[in-house]
């Protein structure tokens, strides 16, 4: 196997320092632009030309799935496999094509996937076809009407084919028997059309669009200054941690107080094979990219927005950041970022003023030529907007809240440091590869530079649910990509969260799990929790990933883990003043705080209530009734939380429950295939 590209040049960037003892010179040195500079003199990188380099379409290989996707032997999902992979490697024009989307619709047709069905129909329709491939289309498309039962698009559907039929140059034999198929389907069609004021509405037996809940809204209302973030929230600045978010006002478990689009994503090379590398999501059926096999789309809307804004860019040379162990991910979401910030740029209606109002039409103007204002669109002022101030008017879609997020370059080591420097660098070349030389190729190699080390602290992961044959139990999370969310990115890190991030499409979703009081911050978990790690573990990879000490409630009392929590006894709350009064209720027949009667008996009456109520959910939840159960966890928790001290283990069970509720309301893959 041949080492990468990068991989290979990084290795011996590295021992040239050290036989040149460079490493010192570059420990000198200050800013980003030194650092660009400094690597970019070297003979290795000075006339370093970056190939084209992608997984190119291949009839071979696309005759090879289509021969494998015609096995009978095979199952549907098999099947299917198989010809997404034809798809998939089939070149722009390969006369494969259009039979390919024919038999793939067959295939959805059988797993009762209609409306994607219909899609690959209508894909296959628009190429000059057989005529009897052409009614065989037309009558399935009004077998997936019929399906869906929708009677109208069904019956106009088999009236069409008739009079395709009736037209064509079939003789009479072939003609009869088409016709034969449909007029049985079109008489009962008709029939429903005449009853269907007397029936009642049918569920809908399309797989492809069953859907458990809507896009959240947020609590509220949207902030007017920070647009994705809940009205109940306002940006400070602290002294110990500068900017944080924090509650404006009382905040129940379960409020929606995010809900973000990221500035710039990407998906995990495992997860470009099956999922929309522009929303994210998992496709059962992908359509291409004219340009590569390594990246797939839902539908023609998202891969049409992808090569506007970004693909095209990245398609040339996707090869050499995905093959790569060193750039990984991290690589790609960067070089994402620049190029987003440079089509934004584009976009803008001010642009003419960058182009110095020259007769710039942005329908015309070519990749190049737009690419050649890249550093006019990368161009921030760092007073504009410190760390230490408050945002005004904060946009998620705004660069400059992106350039703005901590790199602690400062903390960082020279060795690291270098490493990233010479990752600029390379991507910097790949840029130039596909879109020219710039004219401040310093300034693009500094953002570069910038972004791998903010999005080392700054960046989120994408996840998704994946569901093993609908085993909601045996669930597990999958992280299929990355992004940076400038809005989440101001929350502050606890090892105890009150906060729970899901991702739904490449879009974040954040929720309190914990009732949020006034003037409380807004607190996020980085990784490190503390029912799974021990405050010595958490504090050790804290400092090492994002460069600060722990202070937070669970690392200060240094609460125990899950695994000691299990065996520690609950303690208990007033019901009147939310004072803690011990872990019996027996010993006090008052608080002794604001000396109130205690009531144990209907303390306990109440609790038993609950934890049977609770159960039943959770039972529920597992047959997959996920909003009725989550509503029921949502009120368990509420009560919990005035009744014991935090942390205790029924709590701790009902949140994970809870997160897992909205996990399954988000990206949720169902594995039956």
């Amino acid at each position: 196997m041949t080492v990468p590209e990068f991989d290979k040049l990084l290795k011996a960037i590295m021992e040239d320092v050290k036989v040149d003892a460079a490493l010192s010179k570059f420990e000198r040195l200050k800013t980003d632009n030194d650092r660009i500079n400094f690597i970019l003199s070297f003979p290795r990188f000075k006339h370093l030309k970056i190939s084209e380099k992608r997984c190119e379409k291949c009839d071979k290989k696309c005759e090879k799935m289509k021969n494998s996707a015609e096995d009978t032997s095979k199952n549907h999902w098999e099947v299917l496999k198989y010809y997404n992979e034809a798809i998939k490697f089939a070149p722009s024009h390969s006369n494969y094509t259009p039979f390919l989307y024919a038999s793939r619709s067959g295939v959805l047709y059988s797993l009762q996937f209609f409306s994607l069905a219909l899609k690959d129909i209508a894909r296959s329709l628009n190429y000059s076809l057989p005529i009897k491939t052409t009614i065989n289309l037309q009558v399935m498309r009004g077998s997936c009407y019929f399906s869906m039962e929708k009677w109208c698009q069904a019956e106009s559907t088999f009236l069409g084919v008739i009079d395709i039929i009736r037209s064509s140059s079939l003789n009479n034999v072939e003609k009869v028997k088409f016709t034969g198929e449909i007029l049985p389907k079109l008489k009962y069609v008709k029939e429903k059309l005449h009853n269907k004021d007397k029936e009642q509405p049918k569920p809908n037996h399309d797989k492809s669009l069953r859907s458990i809940a809507d896009f959240p809204s947020l609590y509220n209302g949207p902030n007017t200054n920070i647009p994705a973030a809940s009205s109940a929230l306002k940006c400070n600045w602290t002294p110990e941690k500068g900017r944080g978010l924090f509650a404006n006002q009382d905040i129940k478990i379960g409020s929606v107080v995010i809900v973000e689009k990221p500035f710039a994503w990407t998906s995990s090379k495992e997860a470009m094979l099956d999922h929309c590398l522009h929303c994210c999501k998992y496709t059962i059926a992908p359509i291409p990219c004219p340009g590569c096999s390594s990246v797939c789309f839902c539908d023609e809307e998202c891969r049409e927005k992808a090569m506007n804004q970004y693909h095209i860019f990245e398609c040339p040379i996707l090869d050499h950041i995905l093959e790569s162990k060193d750039l990984s991910c991290m690589g790609l979401l960067v070089y994402r970022i620049i190029i987003t910030a440079n089509t934004q740029a584009i976009t803008r209606s001010e642009m003419a003023t960058v182009l110095h109002k020259t007769e710039a039409n942005e329908n015309n103007t070519s990749v190049e030529s737009k690419l050649n204002f890249i550093s006019e669109s990368l161009s921030c002022d760092e007073t504009e907007q410190s760390l230490n101030s408050i945002p005004v008017n904060f946009s998620s879609e705004s660069y400059v809240s992106v350039y703005n997020q901590v790199t602690n370059t400062d903390r960082r080591t020279a060795s690291d440091l270098l490493k990233r420097t010479v990752t600029a660098c390379f991507l910097l070349r790949c840029l130039q590869s596909v879109v020219g030389d710039n004219k401040d190729e310093i300034l693009v190699g500094s953002r570069l530079l910038t972004h791998l080390q903010s999005c080392a602290c700054n960046a989120y992961q994408i996840s998704e649910q994946i569901v093993p044959q609908g085993d909601i139990k045996n669930s597990k999370e999958a992280e299929i990509g990355g992004a940076v969310y400038p809005t989440v990115s101001l929350c502050n890190h606890s090892c105890s969260p009150n906060v729970v991030r899901h991702s739904k499409g490449r879009y974040c979703i954040v929720r309190a799990i914990r009732i949020i009081k006034k003037g409380e911050e807004i607190l996020d978990n980085y990784g490190p929790h503390f029912l799974a790690n021990t405050q010595s573990e958490r504090q050790i990879q804290l400092q090492s990933q994002y460069f600060f000490k722990c202070h937070c409630e669970a690392c200060s009392e240094n609460w125990p883990t899950s695994n000691h929590l299990k065996i520690t006894k609950s303690t208990y709350l007033c019901g009147n003043c939310s004072k803690c009064i011990g872990s019996s209720l027996t010993v006090f027949k008052k608080c002794p705080h604001c000396k109130k009667k205690l009531n144990s008996k209907g303390f306990d009456l109440v609790l038993q209530d609950l934890n049977k109520t609770y159960k039943e959910a959770l039972t529920d939840l597992l047959q997959g009734n996920i909003l009725q159960s989550l509503e029921i966890f949502l009120n368990y928790a509420e009560n919990l939380e005035r009744m014991y001290v935090f942390p205790n283990m029924p709590l701790v069970s009902c949140q994970q429950a809870i997160s897992l509720c909205w996990s399954l309301l988000g990206n949720v893959r169902n594995m039956t295939n």
